[in-house]
C-alpha cells in the first residue's frame, strides 16, 4: 500500500496510477453501491482523453476507509489511464453521510465535465430520447414529463456511442428550419439506433435545409411548412413533437411518398418508428 497517500495532512494533489488505484480500492468498505453505467462512462472518458479532474477529492476516513471516489478509481483501473486528483485524508467517517447532500448536479453539469461539445443540447436530447423510449414501453408523455431525469439515467442513455456528433453538421438545418439542436440530435440518435446511417440522416436534413432541388410534394417541404406554421407550440412539448415530424418526413422520403401538409400530432399519439414499412403515416 502506498501509505504516503493516506498521511494526515491538508488536502493535496496526487498522481494516481492504475496500480495505486487498485491498492486504494482495497480500502473501499461499506461504501455506496457501485453504479456500473457511471464506471463505464468514466472509463470511456479516460480512454478517449475526455476526463477532466474537476477538483472533487478522493476522500479517506481517519480509519483509512475510502468514503468518496470509488467510481473514479475503478475507471482508472479499468482504463489503465493514470489520473490526477485531490486526496483528502483523516476525515471523520460521518462525512460519508453528507457527501452529495447539497445542491444536486444537473445532467448538463455532469456532461460539462467530460469535454462533450454542445453538452447542454446533448443533455436535452438525452432527456427527449429517454421520454420517447419510456413512451414506447407504455408510459404517457405527461407522466414522463413530470419525472426527474437523473444524472444516472443520462449517463446510461448516452453510453452506447449514438451521441457522438463529431461527424454530424446541423447548423444549416437549425438556421433554415428553426428546429432546436437538441431535437435534431434526438432525431439522429433514434435514427442511428434504428439502423439508419449517419450519411442517410445527414442527407435528409441537408436536403430539407437547402430545399432548392426538392420537387413539389417532397415531405421536407411539408415539414418546413409545418415548422413555419407552428412556432407557438409549448416549449416543453415542442422537442418531442418535432422529433415525431422529422421521423414521419424521413420515412415518407424513404418510401418516395409525396406529402403536401403535416398536421400537429398529439404528444401521446403512437410514436413513429424508423422503418421503410412504416404504416403510421396519418397526416
Amino acid at each position: 500500500m502506498n501509505s504516503y497517500l493516506l498521511r494526515p495532512s491538508e488536502p493535496y494533489w496526487a498522481d494516481i496510477t492504475p496500480a495505486i488505484a487498485t491498492e486504494l480500492l482495497k480500502l473501499n468498505k461499506n461504501n455506496r453501491p457501485i453504479k456500473p453505467q457511471w464506471v463505464n462512462f468514466l472509463t470511456s472518458a479516460m480512454l478517449e482523453g475526455r476526463f477532466k479532474e474537476s477538483g472533487d477529492s478522493i476522500k479517506f476516513s481517519n480509519t483509512n476507509q475510502l468514503i468518496d471516489g470509488q467510481h473514479r478509481l475503478l475507471a482508472c483501473v479499468r482504463s489503465g489511464v493514470s489520473i490526477r486528483s485531490i486526496v483528502a485524508c483523516g476525515l471523520d467517517p460521518e462525512v460519508f453521510k453528507v457527501i452529495d447532500s447539497g445542491a444536486k448536479r444537473t445532467v448538463s453539469d455532469v456532461f460539462a465535465g467530460f469535454d462533450l461539445k454542445n453538452y447542454t443540447a446533448i443533455a436535452a436530447a438525452a432527456r427527449t430520447v429517454h421520454i420517447i423510449n419510456q413512451m414506447m414501453l407504455g408510459s404517457s408523455f405527461m407522466n414522463m414529463r413530470k419525472q426527474r431525469f437523473t444524472s444516472d439515467s443520462a449517463v446510461l442513455e448516452i453510453a452506447d456511442g449514438a451521441y457522438d456528433f463529431s461527424n454530424v453538421e446541423l447548423e444549416l438545418t437549425i438556421r433554415n428550419f428553426g428546429f432546436t439542436r437538441s431535437s435534431l440530435m434526438a432525431f439522429v440518435v433514434l435514427g442511428r439506433r434504428a439502423g439508419k446511417t449517419t450519411e442517410a440522416l445527414q442527407s435528409f436534413l441537408d436536403g430539407g435545409a437547402k430545399r432548392a432541388n426538392l420537387n413539389e410534394g417532397d415531405p421536407r417541404i411539408a415539414l418546413s411548412g409545418w415548422a413555419t406554421r407552428n412556432t407557438k407550440i409549448e416549449s416543453g412539448v415542442r422537442s418531442h413533437i418535432t422529433v415525431i415530424q422529422l421521423i414521419r418526413a424521413f420515412n415518407a422520403c424513404e418510401l418516395n411518398k409525396q406529402i403536401d401538409r403535416f398536421n400537429t400530432p398529439s404528444v401521446d399519439s403512437p410514436f413513429p418508428l424508423f422503418s421503410t414499412n412504416n404504416t403510421h403515416e396519418e397526416q
